[in-house]
């Protein structure tokens, strides 16, 4: 990650009511999602997905449609994503118990953003996609917003982990490999 973009993350419109109101101080940018804390609720982190951000305005753009819109088809089917993801978090939290897994909630919604921040994230865009013209009036942009349990970070340098990001979700990898194919 750039490391000025530390700073980028925190360009927020400073007049949007949720900006206001929550106080959001950037924290990191794990693979999907900027992450954010929130004044006064120092139990808690937001997050947002930079990929459903991109994926939102890159369709839109291709549409010649409004960069600032979601039609209700599209809306439906993210809120379907959104609803299927909550319940597979209370599913592990039923079956591995509520010690070990983190409480979380996800929504569709519109959330601040500005156009220093859609540069940064564009920038590294894996499918190289580029900010669509006409974000310099956009303080709102749909997302999956995430309320999480903050806790704290694993600083194991031999901690390994493997991130693939969407890539697998939007290649053949998916249909090629399920049972019954």
């Amino acid at each position: 990650m750039n490391p000025e973009a530390l700073n980028v993350y925190d360009n927020l419109p400073v007049d949007h009511e949720l900006v206001e109101h929550y106080k959001p101080i950037f924290l990191a940018r794990g693979g999907d999602h900027l992450v954010y804390e929130v004044e006064d609720h120092p139990d808690v982190v937001i997050k947002t997905s930079t990929f459903k951000v991109k994926d939102i305005l890159s369709e839109n753009a291709e549409r010649g449609e409004s960069l600032g819109s979601l039609s209700e088809v599209e809306r439906n089917k993210l809120q379907t994503e959104v609803d299927e993801k909550n319940q597979q978090i209370r599913n592990l939290r039923q079956y591995f118990g509520k010690k070990h897994t983190l409480t979380e909630k996800r929504f569709l919604m519109k959330v601040p953003v500005s156009k220093m921040v859609l540069d940064e994230i564009f920038n590294d865009d894996w499918k190289n996609r580029l900010t669509p013209e006409g974000v310099e009036s956009l303080k709102e942009v749909w997302s999956v917003a995430i309320v999480q349990k903050k806790t704290e970070e694993i600083e194991n340098p031999d901690h390994l982990s493997l991130y693939s990001g969407g890539f697998l979700e939007e290649t053949e990898y998916n249909s090629t490999n399920k049972v019954g194919v």
